[in-house]
């Protein structure tokens, strides 16, 4: 896991702590991949998402409806 800071420009590995080069990223990331790849969603988690966004977004431009 990685973060990045825009102010100052800092990529920072959150495991360590220890400041990622930009140039160095790349080879940063393949040492964390793993060949391989996942396909698929979890169906209940993507129906429950667009309710909350809904919810979320009548209870913002809707209040009180």
């Amino acid at each position: 896991m990685l973060r990045w800071d825009i102010e100052p420009w800092r990529i920072t590995a959150e495991r360590t702590g220890e400041a990622v080069d930009p140039g160095q990223l790349a080879g940063f990331l393949a040492g964390c991949a793993r060949r391989g790849a996942h396909v698929g969603r979890n169906e209940a988690a993507f129906r429950q998402s667009r309710r909350d966004v809904q919810a979320f977004a009548r209870e913002v431009f809707f209040p009180g409806k």
